[in-house]
């Protein structure tokens, strides 16, 4: 009798941790589903691959080659959107990164005016930090390759 006792007990334990598991596991692809859509996705690959644009004009290529090198950034980027092994990571990473509490306080935030309006502005705030960066670095890019020159010469 005891021995049923303990085992009904472990076999308790088990489905509960089990249950657990799969409600963080559905928690997170609420988060998921709502920060990180593909479209929001496209835009923020969209938003990185953009400040590469000047550069590709400070080497002299010329616009219908950017224009098709542009189409062929979207193209890869729908391919990385769609490929469901993206959504499947980003949902271990946020089970990973989160309790389920911590997400489903998110989650709340999401849906209060300011985090609706996080959730829009998001991809506008990475596309224009991607820029500033971009800016900064090509700022103290020269430096830095005399450095890096230097080095590679034994100085």
């Amino acid at each position: 009798m005891k021995k049923t006792i303990a085992l009904l007990f472990v076999l308790t334990c088990v489905g509960s941790v089990f249950a657990d598991a799969e409600s963080h596991k559905a928690t997170a692809e609420k988060l998921v589903s709502l920060v990180a859509p593909k479209e929001v996705f496209m835009e923020s690959f969209s938003a990185v691959f953009d400040s590469q644009v000047a550069q590709f004009k400070q080497m002299g290529i010329d616009q219908a080659k950017i224009d098709k090198i542009m189409a062929a950034s979207k193209e890869f980027a729908k391919t990385i959107a769609d490929d469901p092994t993206l959504n499947t990571e980003m949902v271990k990473l946020y089970q990973e990164t989160y309790t389920e509490a911590e997400m489903k306080e998110l989650l709340a935030f999401y849906k209060t005016p300011i985090g609706k309006k996080t959730l829009e502005v998001l991809p506008m705030l990475t596309k224009k930090s991607a820029m500033i960066g971009q800016q900064v670095s090509m700022k103290h890019q020269a430096a830095f390759q005399a450095k890096v020159q230097a080095i590679m010469m034994g100085q």
